[in-house]
């Protein structure tokens, strides 16, 4: 593993904006975009609503990996452009995925525990496992410790993938 190195023009206030642009630029239209051809899948079939979002996950891996092991600050910026647009696909059909079997009245309620969950886990566990890992990976690779713990981070994605097809049979229509 090769760290991406900064040129002496570029600032770290520069990276943060050229990293919230990449975000934006891809995440905006992946929203918007997965949202309505996950929309049209599902249609079809209800079960699009959590396959969508595990082949935008499968599709998202590779897409963040190589962000993670690009040599060059372009490349990994561009990447992280496409990785976004990806990942925020993902946003429409998983809410609408979580409100299928959910009363009206427990939708609120639904949408608090939801992002309660994801914040914590997001907030606390996410940051404490980047350094766990970085500490671990430390003796192994030095000075890219912190890379490799993102990269092995990335690769937990599968366990976001596979219980994604395992619910897609409880999706079935009501009255199927």
């Amino acid at each position: 593993m090769q760290a991406v190195t900064l040129g002496d023009a570029q600032c770290v206030s520069d990276v943060g904006f050229r990293y919230g642009l990449a975000v934006a630029c891809g995440g905006i239209p992946g929203s918007l975009l997965g949202g309505l051809l996950a929309t049209v899948l599902a249609r079809r079939d209800i079960r699009w609503l959590v396959w969508f979002p595990a082949a935008m996950y499968a599709c998202a891996l590779p897409i963040g990996l190589s962000m993670l092991l690009a040599s060059h600050v372009e490349v990994a910026l561009l990447l992280n452009g496409l990785y976004s647009f990806v990942i925020f696909a993902t946003n429409g059909p998983l809410w609408a995925a979580s409100f299928i079997r959910v009363p009206p009245g427990m939708r609120a309620t639904t949408s608090a525990i939801t992002l309660l969950l994801a914040g914590l886990t997001g907030l606390t566990l996410g940051p404490a496992l980047a350094g766990i890992l970085s500490d671990f990976w430390s003796g192994r690779v030095g000075t890219n410790s912190l890379q490799a713990a993102l990269v092995s981070i990335e690769a937990m994605a599968v366990f976001v993938i596979i219980p994604l097809v395992l619910t897609a049979p409880h999706l079935a229509r009501e009255g199927s």
